[in-house]
């Protein structure tokens, strides 16, 4: 496929932009009550989907092995993300944050990004699941991901929307948050509408939650939990998105957040490995406008990692992630290799299950600061 149905950044770049609004998981970690911790959550979790659905470019596909990493100015969260399989194709990240502070938290996830066509659309369906860990209130909140999909394929004029229903829920608190996003069913203008509602460990609802994830979302206290609580049920505005940049529209409407993504003149770029996504040149030339250079190359990068495969397939070696492990016991690419008829095991875990199929070694940000590189896979040279 062309490189133009892409935008100029890739997948793991992608589920960095869910970190633009930080201070949200920064907010709830330092919140004295779990419902309010619990709905600032929720409200962060609307706030990831605030510019896909203008986003009309599908993001390259990770090479198996590609990183990306992003930190904040302050150097108080930091993000990893590795393609650790290709078939199937797996992104697994891992994030510290609140570095330094009185509430640090983490947070992960594990996605094996699944298509359905139907002829005149194709849904993205991102199997799998996150988690937000506030280590000084020993609460885990789990989450899913809402449904992707791209319209009008046929006629050529896509547009794309979200949907689907999110939960969010706390085992230790026994509180939950239910999020809909709603189909525009065609109607551009109703895109990111949602219905939301935050409920205590009693099955209460707290706080209903209404605006849209492309504008702002409010928070209103129901009578009965004012009644309980104390408090006003006077409707807040939680979060509001940040003025798009000028010229978005020719700039595939990125947000300010998502072009700083690919940023080659990024503080951080002359400590990273080369396997991280800013140094792929088919989206560097695909940036650029130079839309036959950044099809060739997305040509030829594909046809290497082939070759790659192919040659460790042939020497009976595994692939090894470098920064994630299987934690279960089971080894993907080793099964794969030895039996490929094998029935592979789910390589994600879901929202109702524990832990995660793929865990963070730690050992990333060791070898960065000692610029320790000499493993890390060629992968565009």
């Amino acid at each position: 496929m062309p490189a133009t149905i892409n935008e100029p950044l890739d997948f793991l770049q992608r589920l960095a932009e869910s970190f633009e609004y930080v201070s949200l998981v920064d907010a709830a970690a330092a919140a004295p009550d779990s419902v309010t911790r619990m709905m600032l959550v929720a409200v962060w979790q609307l706030s990831c989907y605030n510019s896909q659905p203008l986003r009309e470019g599908k993001p390259f596909n990770p090479l198996l092995g590609e990183t990306y990493e992003w930190s904040t100015p302050e150097g108080d969260v930091r993000y990893l993300c590795e393609q650790v399989s290709h078939h199937p194709p797996v992104s697994a990240y891992h994030t510290a944050g609140g570095i330094g502070k009185p509430h640090p938290w983490e947070a992960q996830g594990e996605f094996e990004i699944k298509t359905k066509f139907w002829g005149k659309s194709i849904e993205l369906i991102m199997d799998g699941c996150e988690s937000l860990k506030l280590n000084s209130r020993g609460e885990e909140y789990r989450w899913n991901r809402a449904t992707i999909c791209v319209n009008d394929l046929i006629f050529g004029n896509y547009w794309a929307e979200l949907y689907g229903k999110v939960k969010v829920q706390c085992k230790k608190t026994g509180d939950k948050a239910v999020l809909t996003l709603k189909p525009c069913r065609g109607k551009l203008e109703r895109r990111g509408e949602f219905e939301g509602s935050v409920f205590d460990s009693h099955d209460r609802e707290v706080y209903k939650l209404s605006g849209s994830t492309m504008d702002k979302v409010v928070a209103q206290q129901t009578k009965d939990a004012a009644a309980r609580r104390g408090g006003s049920t006077d409707p807040v505005v939680v979060w509001t998105k940040s003025p798009y940049p000028e010229d978005h529209e020719i700039q595939y409407n990125f947000t300010t957040f998502a072009i700083g993504l690919n940023d080659p003149g990024d503080a951080c770029v002359p400590h990273l490995p080369p396997s991280d996504a800013r140094f792929r040149p088919d989206q560097r030339a695909l940036e650029l406008g130079e839309f036959t250079r950044a099809t060739t190359e997305k040509l030829r990068l594909e046809e290497k990692q082939r070759v790659a495969r192919k040659e460790l397939k042939e020497a009976g070696k595994p692939y090894r992630p470098l920064w994630f492990v299987q934690q279960d016991g089971y080894d993907h690419h080793k099964t794969a290799l030895e039996n490929p008829k094998a029935k592979a095991r789910p390589l994600v875990r879901q929202m109702e299950e524990e832990g995660f199929v793929w865990g963070f070694t730690g050992q990333y940000w060791d070898k960065r600061k000692a610029k320790e590189w000499r493993d890390v896979p060629d992968l565009y040279l």
